[in-house]
């Protein structure tokens, strides 16, 4: 593309009009380096600016059909929860509005909250007004089907999510071979 007859060949930059600065940072950092990066190089990015990185960074990859970039940021983003045991929900409206149904990062998302916030904790903090009300309601089918009570079950979700978590919320490309 860049070799051929289009503006940008002669051109020693090229615009991306689709992604902003970081966004794109957080891809081409992680493809030089194979490291999911949402904090820009700063260890003291607040944990709602990695969150709304990462799900900006999701929605990049998932437009792009990026699936092995896909597949690294889950891990890493699970990893950055499992560190650190914070989610920020004001990215549930982005990611709603982004995605669709069954998509990996809604149930990844889903699951945490299912697995880990109490319900009284995230209206206490205020949370269910920035949350997206289909996310809510998608918690509570999600905490219905595991039959797990919400932050009382935190540890044995970790520990299952972890074993599971390649089966669950990675997408593979199937091969014609047998």
């Amino acid at each position: 593309m860049l070799n051929g007859s289009f503006r940008e060949a002669g051109s020693t930059y090229l615009r991306l009009k689709d992604v902003d600065a970081a966004t794109f940072h957080v891809f081409y950092y992680w493809l030089n380096s194979g490291v999911v990066d949402y904090t820009n190089g700063d260890p003291s990015t607040a944990a709602s600016q990695i969150w709304q990185n990462a799900i900006d960074a999701y929605i990049f990859a998932d437009f792009h059909q990026a699936q092995v970039f896909k597949n690294a940021f889950l891990d890493s983003l699970y990893l950055y929860y499992e560190k650190n045991n914070l989610m920020c929900v004001s990215i549930t409206g982005t990611l709603y509005a982004n995605t669709v149904a069954h998509d990996a990062m809604r149930n990844f998302i889903v699951c945490i909250a299912a697995g880990t916030l109490s319900f009284k904790s995230v209206q206490m903090h205020g949370g269910a007004e920035l949350c997206e009300k289909a996310f809510l309601f998608d918690v509570i089918l999600a905490s219905q089907e595991r039959i797990l009570v919400p932050a009382v079950d935190a540890g044995l979700w970790l520990a299952d999510m972890r074993k599971n978590f390649c089966e669950h919320y990675h997408t593979h490309k199937k091969t014609g071979i047998s």
